[in-house]
């Protein structure tokens, strides 16, 4: 009986975490594009979303800790 509490919590906590990091993600991309877009004008080429994601996870993970 405790291992199925314990599957279902681990359950809810990464339902939790997934739910974090997208809104982040999200976020994150918004402020790329935009930051791309601003530089795009200049002519300079900007294409780093793949730090949107990484960052994403990393805030979710602080903040499911906290």
């Amino acid at each position: 009986m405790m291992p199925l509490k314990k599957l279902k919590r681990a359950a809810h906590e990464l339902k939790e975490f997934l739910i974090i990091a997208a809104y982040f993600y999200v976020c994150f991309t918004a402020l790329a594009y935009l930051k791309a877009a601003i530089l795009e004008a200049q002519d300079i080429a900007f294409a780093l979303f793949g730090f949107a994601v990484v960052k994403a996870l990393i805030c979710a993970k602080f903040l499911s800790i906290a």
